[in-house]
C-alpha cells in the first residue's frame, strides 16, 4: 500500500466550479442505480413549479459568479436527470460573463436535437459545453446510443461515454469499450459501487476501465512506498484518483480522507442542492451547511472541516505538519 504525501490539482486556478444538483428525479429506473429516486409523477404543474425554482436559483448563481474572486466559472449540472428540464431556459438566467464552461451529466435519453441545440446556444455565448453521457443498456440499444453520440459530440469540447459494470453485463461492457475505441470516443466503465457488490470489486470480477483524452493530467500525487521511496503519479481525472485502491487515504465509496491534511484550495468549489448552497463559509462548522446562495463567501485555505471530503472539485492536500 502506498501512502499519500500530497495531491496537487493541475486544473485552471482561475476557474471556480459550481456543481448544481438541479433535481433528484429521474425518468429511468435502472436496476443497478445507487440513487434513491422519487416515485412522484412528472405532472405539468409539478415540473412548472420546479422550473420556476430553478430559474430563480440560476439568477442567484449568476449574481454569485459576478461577485466571486475569480476570472471565470464552470457550471456542472447533475441530477437525477438534468435533461428533464429546458436547460437553455435555465442558462438564459445565468447572464454572468464569467461563465466559461457548462458540464452536463445525462442519461442521454433526449433526442440529439436537444443536446445540439444546447451546444449551439452556448457556443453563441462563447461558452464551452462538455458532456458525460451514460449508456443505460436496459432502456436503449447500443447502436442507437452510438448513433446519437456521433451526432452530438461535435458540439462539445469534451464528450465522454460511460456505463456501469455489474455482474450481469461483462460481455456488454467489453463490447462498449471496443466500440468506443473504434469510434474514437472517450469513455469510462465504472465498477458497480453498491455496497453489496464490494466482494465483486475486491475479487476483480468487474470490468472497469477508461480512456480520457486530456492536454495534461488532472492531478499529480506524491506517493510513498512502504520502503520510504517517494515518487509522483499522475491521474487524468479525479475519478482515477479516488478509485485507486492502492492508496491508504482512499475509499471505494469515493470519499477522500482528509483528517491528516490541510486543503489549500478550500474555497474554489461550491455545491448547490437545487436552490441552497452547500459549502464552506467563514462561520460554517461542516461542509453540509445549507444556506441561501447569496450567503456563500469564499474563505482562505485552511484545515479540512471534516475527516472525509466528497465535495472538492479542485484539491491540493498537504500534511498538517507542513512536511
Amino acid at each position: 500500500m502506498k501512502h499519500l504525501i500530497s495531491l496537487k490539482s493541475s486544473y485552471d486556478e482561475d476557474l471556480f466550479v459550481i456543481k448544481w444538483r438541479i433535481t433528484r428525479l429521474c425518468n429511468l429506473r435502472c436496476s443497478y442505480c445507487v440513487q434513491s429516486h422519487s416515485r412522484q409523477e412528472y405532472g405539468r404543474e409539478k415540473m412548472e413549479a420546479e422550473t420556476e425554482t430553478l430559474l430563480c436559483a440560476a439568477a442567484d448563481i449568476s449574481a454569485l459568479m459576478d461577485r466571486l474572486d475569480c476570472k471565470k466559472a464552470k457550471l456542472e449540472f447533475v441530477g437525477g436527470e438534468v435533461s428533464l428540464f429546458d436547460l437553455e431556459e435555465i442558462l438564459s438566467r445565468v447572464t454572468s460573463e464569467k461563465l466559461a464552461r457548462v458540464q452536463l451529466t445525462t442519461n442521454f435519453m433526449r433526442g440529439a436535437d436537444y443536446y445540439n441545440s444546447l451546444a449551439s446556444y452556448l457556443s453563441g455565448r462563447g461558452v464551452e459545453l462538455t458532456m458525460t453521457c451514460s449508456f443505460h443498456y436496459e432502456f436503449i440499444d447500443m447502436d442507437a446510443y452510438f448513433a446519437k453520440a456521433l451526432a452530438v459530440r461535435g458540439g462539445c469540447t469534451i464528450f465522454a461515454c460511460e456505463m456501469v459494470s455489474n455482474e450481469d453485463n461483462q460481455m456488454l461492457c467489453a463490447t462498449f469499450r471496443d466500440r468506443c475505441e473504434e469510434l474514437g470516443l472517450d469513455y469510462s466503465i465504472d465498477e458497480d459501487i453498491r455496497m453489496e457488490k464490494a466482494h465483486l470489486r475486491g475479487e476483480g470480477r468487474l470490468l472497469g476501465c477508461g480512456r480520457r483524452v486530456r492536454k495534461s493530467p488532472r492531478y499529480v500525487a506524491v506517493l510513498e512506498d512502504e520502503d520510504g521511496t517517494r515518487h509522483e503519479q499522475v491521474y487524468m481525472t479525479r475519478n482515477d484518483f479516488v478509485t485507486d485502491g492502492s492508496i491508504r487515504e482512499n475509499f471505494r465509496n469515493k470519499v477522500i480522507k482528509t483528517g491528516g491534511y490541510v486543503c489549500t484550495q478550500s474555497w474554489d468549489y461550491l455545491y448547490v442542492e437545487v436552490d441552497k448552497a452547500v459549502g464552506r463559509t467563514a462561520t460554517s462548522k461542516d461542509c453540509t451547511n445549507r444556506m441561501p446562495i447569496s450567503e456563500f463567501v469564499q474563505i482562505a485555505p485552511c484545515e479540512c472541516v471534516r475527516n472525509g471530503c466528497t465535495l472538492c472539485g479542485q484539491m491540493s492536500l498537504l500534511p498538517k505538519n507542513g512536511s
